[in-house]
């Protein structure tokens, strides 16, 4: 875990948000942000669960590394639908941190921002609900669910 949350680009997400969102920029938040605060790790590490568990199966099938899913079955020996559990309860406890989080009032940065990485983790269940992401496994519901959000007006 300790690379999977830089490895999904979350921190580097974090930090286009903020320098695409805020006007004018300032430094203390910038470094705030690149420090990796609990609030982008955790964040960073809910989206990297959910694209474990919506896309494994196929990438694996393809050849690439093993997945939050297969190296906690191979930690503990479990079955892949225990393992499968595990990594869907350990995402309700980061949920749980971050909404913490995201009603702490120390926070060094607006709660725009805030709200704007928040939304990084979200968008997450979303694109890998369906175990396709339109990029590694393609699929016609995420991109019927793209096509709507972003080209079709809404009536």
């Amino acid at each position: 875990m300790a690379n999977a949350y830089v490895s999904i680009t979350g921190p580097a997400m974090s930090t286009l948000v903020y320098l695409s969102a805020t006007s004018p920029i300032v430094e203390k938040e910038v470094d705030f942000i690149e420090s990796h605060p609990p609030l982008v790790k955790l964040a960073s590490k809910v989206l990297r669960l959910q694209d474990d568990l919506g896309t494994a199966t196929d990438e694996l099938k393809r050849g690439d590394v093993l997945k939050a899913v297969q190296c906690y079955m191979n930690e503990t020996g479990c079955s892949e639908e225990a393992g499968r559990e595990h990594i869907q309860q350990l995402t309700r406890q980061w949920w749980k941190k971050l909404n913490l989080l995201r009603t702490s009032k120390n926070s060094p940065i607006p709660k725009n921002i805030t709200e704007m990485i928040l939304n990084l983790a979200r968008s997450s269940h979303l694109v890998y609900l369906h175990g396709e992401d339109g990029h590694g496994v393609e699929g016609q519901v995420i991109m019927n669910v793209m096509t709507s959000m972003l080209l079709q007006p809404i009536p």
